[in-house]
């Protein structure tokens, strides 16, 4: 199975949120947490970033 890896910048992209409030909302348990892939790199899965924002839009529908 492949899997389609993001880049820190293309989250940022998908998102429109900076690296800083991207790395708060880890921390704070509010947004999916990355994958290493290498001792300063970090990535996250489509599906990751996909379930996250289809999860916000479905919120701010209620």
């Amino acid at each position: 199975m492949h899997r389609k890896l993001l880049s820190n910048k293309e989250v940022r992209k998908l998102t429109g949120k900076s690296r800083t409030t991207i790395w708060r909302w880890m921390r704070a348990g509010n947004f999916p947490q990355p994958i290493q892939i290498g001792p300063n790199s970090v990535c996250w899965t489509v599906e990751q970033i996909d379930q996250w924002l289809a999860d916000k839009m479905n919120a701010s529908a209620i």
